[in-house]
């Protein structure tokens, strides 16, 4: 038994030595301070399951993040390492005489081709500040690029900080000119 446990029995020890000693009570009533320390009793319970509850919210939600941030953070870890096993190959952007290349870098519906897929968003050529927003933002490679403007429509950066209308359309120019090359420019 705990010391406080303890202390409490010791209390309502002297609380029922008091009442036989004080006056008479009647059959079955609990003198007031011992009702009295019941009735705070109950109220801390209370009090500490809406605590408990709480707290079991607030663990479920953190949990929550947690799992969302390790699931993304796997997925970037198994691109980079892929990457660094050669087990993707960047397509080039340039053919051997130095001559800009227009292969076709997504299929008829416009679904990028897995190869490019998995290319890095900083092939885009978007400044350090906006490649750094994309990915904390967790689009890391053009297929995540691809499928946020999917997913999302023309609303794919609302959740993004810092990345606004305007810079929300330098990084739809920038994909478009990189993927459809040889579409007329605006």
């Amino acid at each position: 038994m705990t010391e406080e446990a303890e202390a409490m029995k010791d209390e309502i020890a002297e609380v029922n030595d008091a009442s036989t000693t004080v006056a008479p009570t009647l059959p079955g009533s609990v003198p007031d301070e011992l009702h009295g320390k019941l009735t705070d009793a109950l109220a801390d319970l209370s009090e500490a399951r809406a605590d408990y509850e709480n707290a079991k919210e607030a663990a479920k939600a953190a949990k929550t993040r947690f799992d969302d941030a390790n699931n993304w953070l796997a997925t970037v870890a198994q691109k980079v390492s892929d990457a660094l096993d050669g087990k993707v190959e960047a397509a080039p952007m340039f053919d051997a005489a130095g001559q800009a290349t227009s292969e076709a870098k997504a299929d008829d519906n416009g679904t990028l081709k897995p190869e490019v897929a998995n290319e890095s968003i900083g092939v885009l050529g978007l400044s350090d500040g906006i490649i750094d927003k994309l990915i904390e933002g967790r689009i890391v490679t053009l297929g995540d690029l691809q499928k946020r403007f999917k997913d999302k429509g023309e609303w794919w950066n609302a959740d993004i900080a810092g990345i606004g209308p305007e810079t929300a359309a330098k990084v739809q120019d920038a994909y478009n000119a990189f993927v459809f090359p040889d579409a007329p420019k605006n």
